[in-house]
């Protein structure tokens, strides 16, 4: 499981907090933002402003573990070049 997810991830599941009390206030404070789906974390991100909300629809993004990132955004940049930024936000 990739450390930058696990936490969030076992929460969501399990319904486990860590044993660091600051941590565990900004999991549960991110929670709302995360589910699971066929074993997959999903991050959901809404638009950041009201203004936004008219042209831009919540979405879903997938949690990458950070092994298979650079890979993914490669392939992306090399397919849609510079284009791709929005739509990978």
């Amino acid at each position: 499981m990739d450390e930058d997810f696990a936490d969030i991830y076992k929460y969501i599941n399990y319904d486990t907090l860590t044993e660091d009390n600051a941590k565990n206030k900004k999991l549960l404070l991110m929670a709302d933002f995360y589910y699971i789906e066929n074993n997959k974390l999903f991050k959901i991100a809404p638009p950041r402003s009201r203004k936004m909300s008219r042209a831009k629809p919540i979405v879903h993004q997938l949690c990458l573990p950070r092994k298979f990132r650079f890979h993914m955004l490669s392939q992306v940049h090399d397919i849609l070049s510079h284009y791709s930024y929005g739509r990978l936000c």
